[in-house]
């Protein structure tokens, strides 16, 4: 009878009624009877007792045109070669995916269900990772959210959840017979490290006052060309005036005292200069290196601490 049962499902495979005037593509019609003939020749095992090549030509045939009647064709095999967690996801993909399938096929996958539920264990996979792949003991067997639970034969199993971008979830469980196991395994994100920038060199630090320095740099030396000028005028004016100013004209004089004055203002400016490089640089330092004064308070007192 089972014979029977695959070989009336397997006929009514690849029969697919389409609207009028709609054609199909050469492509799909080439896969179409690719899988036909597989699932001929695995009819033909099937009926002879070559159960593992009957198998290996269903999976063919639905590799070349996925049709899910097909997974009846594979129950069947599968449950004559003794793999009962195998054949029980056949036939429930079989129950879930072929709605309009032989309603003698249905009624007989419905009745085996029950029975290989007994004899293997369930694994429940819940992540909220969406399109996270699902592998045990290193096949992998769908991807989150999985559309039913897992099957697998009693004894010990290795279950990996992954994702790319996160980290993997890794978990052995026992599975027992008629018993349902459950994970929610929780994927986290890995964190990608940014790049270090590269530290910007001293004078891309201290643009400012480096720049406020020299200004303060060039006036001190025109201002000490000035006063050496200077000098060295009210010297040779003091010469041709016996050391005294009452012989020398009143211009040359007042010339003398206003380069004085320039001078005397140029030091300032640069002296004004200088210190606001020595700030500029301060702040700028503790800008680059994160500069941080802290002060503890101590027994009988207190400690300066520089964080940098």
């Amino acid at each position: 009878m089972r014979t029977g049962v695959c070989a009336v499902v397997a006929a009514a495979v690849l029969t697919t009624v389409l609207p009028p005037g709609v054609a199909l593509a050469q492509g799909v019609e080439g896969k179409k009877q690719d899988a036909k003939r597989l699932r001929d020749r695995g009819t033909e095992a099937f009926d002879a007792r070559e159960y593992a090549a009957a198998l290996q030509y269903f999976e063919d045939a639905y590799r070349a045109y996925p049709t899910p009647v097909l997974k009846f064709n594979m129950a069947l095999a599968l449950e004559k070669l003794d793999r009962p967690a195998d054949t029980l996801e056949a036939f429930e993909a079989f129950l879930a995916e072929a709605k309009e399938a032989d309603s003698d096929a249905r009624a007989y996958a419905a009745t085996r269900v029950p029975g290989l539920e007994q004899r293997v264990g369930t694994l429940v996979v819940a992540t909220s990772a969406a399109s996270a792949e699902v592998a045990v003991d290193g096949k992998v067997r769908g991807t989150t959210p999985l559309p039913r639970p897992l099957r697998v034969a009693p004894g010990r199993h290795r279950v990996v959840v992954s994702k790319a971008g996160h980290r993997s979830f890794t978990s052995d469980f026992t599975a027992k017979a008629g018993e349902t196991q459950r994970l929610f395994p929780e994927l986290r994100a890995i964190e990608t490290s940014r790049p270090e920038r590269a530290r910007p060199s001293f004078a891309k630090r201290h643009t400012g006052s480096l720049i406020t320095g020299g200004v303060a740099v060039v006036i001190a030396g025109v201002a000490t060309g000035l006063g050496v000028s200077t000098w060295s005028t009210y010297k040779d004016l003091s010469g041709r005036c016996a050391g005294t100013a009452t012989g020398c004209a009143s211009g040359d004089i007042d010339g003398v005292k206003n380069r004085a004055l320039i001078t005397n203002i140029m030091y300032g400016a640069a002296g004004a200069a200088a210190v606001t490089a020595a700030i500029l640089f301060y702040v700028e330092h503790r800008r680059a290196s994160k500069l941080e004064v802290v002060v503890l308070p101590t027994l009988g007192g207190g400690t300066l601490l520089v964080r940098y």
